[in-house]
């Protein structure tokens, strides 16, 4: 077996150093309007909210860094950023500073199972009918920072279907500038910092992961001897940002889930598309353990794993069996905290 750390290490360098000269070129009046990144691992303390209180975006969007890309940069370019600040998406900048739309996970994923080169430009890719957040849609998909986070996530829930399907959003302040982007993790990192009496994270506390959680038969899945390229295509094919890996037919022998940030490490990477799934993960020594929760935890568990964990995907295992039922995501939680009718109600 080899390794693939090595190329992601000689991709890092020329990667920072063209994101940091961009953002020292920026004009006074633009960096205003772009918030500077803060690597990852240098984050502020959560807010604490009193009972009844209820987050706000503007709490939640500073709290773990921005990601700065160069729209004359490469889509590489752009996956490391991504990386480095772990985030899913990154405000994407033109030449004078200005913001001309964003790049997500689900862009390098699409542009990874098309076999788009990795040194395809930002800029070019933005304005192409596969773009998620090009600067057309901004005012589509924009907030006021002073917005509830039930609200934010209203609005992930209203776009979150079609071929661009989008899970983030622009937040800017009452001046127009630009705060940075809300991620449905980011929401999942609010309802951990909610009072245990707020009723938000009452009915959080009262639903369980069952209850939003997508079942194992809709989740796509391939063995693990598939290559890159084939379980991308069902990812995309199912419009699902995961896929089971499994070392049997259909879903028995769940070995772990493939996600868009996988992806975006392997199309960083350079990994082609003819590796095999399996064999990559196998390097990256990747673990499912961390991402395993019953299928009847509350919400506000699950939350808590994923905020703890920074990731997207959980695994839910029946408590007697502890066989894969389903895989909840961010965007499932997100759209429950967008739709708390359609959850368990408040017990409290």
């Amino acid at each position: 077996f080899f390794s693939f750390r090595p190329s992601f290490r000689k991709t890092l360098a020329p990667a920072l150093h063209r994101s940091a000269r961009m953002a020292t070129q920026m004009p006074p009046d633009e960096e205003r309007c772009l918030p500077s990144s803060r690597p990852h691992g240098q984050k502020l303390a959560p807010p604490h909210h009193p009972r009844g209180a209820s987050a706000l975006v503007a709490e939640i969007v500073g709290q773990h860094g921005k990601a700065l890309c160069n729209g004359s940069g490469t889509l590489r370019d752009a996956a490391v950023v991504l990386m480095l600040t772990d985030r899913t998406a990154g405000i994407v900048a033109g030449s004078q500073g200005r913001v001309i739309g964003a790049i997500t996970e689900n862009d390098i994923l699409q542009a990874y199972s098309k076999g788009t080169p990795g040194d395809h430009p930002v800029g070019a890719w933005l304005l192409s009918e596969r773009a998620r957040m090009p600067g057309v849609f901004a005012q589509a998909l924009s907030v006021g920072a002073r917005m509830e986070i039930t609200e934010a996530g209203r609005m992930m829930r209203a776009h979150s279907s079609g071929d661009l399907a989008c899970r983030h959003l622009l937040v800017k302040d009452e001046a127009g500038h630009l705060q940075g982007i809300l991620s449905a993790l980011d929401l999942a990192r609010a309802v951990c910092s909610l009072s245990p009496e707020s009723e938000l994270r009452c009915t959080m506390d009262a639903g369980t992961v069952s209850q939003v959680m997508k079942p194992a038969g809709a989740i796509p899945a391939c063995r693990e001897s598939a290559t890159m390229g084939e379980a991308i295509e069902k990812m995309v094919g199912s419009r699902q940002n995961c896929i089971l890996v499994t070392d049997g037919p259909q879903h028995f022998g769940v070995m772990g889930v493939f996600t868009t940030r996988d992806a975006l490490r392997a199309f960083a990477e350079g990994i082609p598309l003819n590796v095999e799934i399996g064999h990559w993960m196998f390097c990256l020594n990747h673990r499912m353990a961390p991402r395993i929760v019953a299928a009847d935890a509350p919400l506000t568990d699950a939350a808590a794993k994923m905020a703890s964990g920074s990731v997207h995907h959980l695994i839910a295992v029946a408590g007697d069996t502890g066989d894969v039922v389903g895989v909840m995501s961010s965007s499932d939680l997100a759209q429950a905290i967008g739709a708390p009718e359609r959850t368990v109600g408040c017990s409290c």
